[in-house]
């Protein structure tokens, strides 16, 4: 993979059985149209709870509230160990598109009372 150039294109994988099988949704869908597709990364996981327990997989939630009231509703934060840089693989601006990595890095947070809306389950 050295010394290449790649263009990055973004698929959403859904499936109600596993993170596995979204990505095998998503890969063989672009297969249909992409030549030579060599490499997939997995770039959001995310799952909705109820009681405890993980009742489905979502990608891309949105949530919403007043910022104070939202940062408020904050329990508890992670630690190094729950520390992890997240963001999008390329920043998309420019013509052509511009491939410089972007994104925050953040602990694991714990909210409370926060509406969770819109995504993919």
């Amino acid at each position: 993979m050295a010394d290449s150039v790649y263009r990055v294109t973004e698929v959403i994988g859904v499936s109600s059985e596993s993170w596995e099988a979204a990505a095998r949704n998503a890969v063989e869908t672009a297969a249909k149209s992409v030549r030579d597709l060599r490499v997939a990364e997995v770039t959001r996981q995310d799952v909705t709870i109820e009681d405890g327990k993980i009742t489905g997989i979502v990608r891309n939630p949105n949530y919403r509230g007043v910022s104070a009231t939202f940062w408020r509703s904050l329990r508890m934060v992670g630690n190094r160990d729950t520390f992890e840089v997240l963001g999008t693989p390329t920043c998309g601006k420019g013509e052509p598109n511009q491939a410089i990595h972007v994104g925050h890095a953040a602990p694991a947070c714990l909210f409370a009372d926060v509406e969770v809306f819109g995504g993919v389950e």
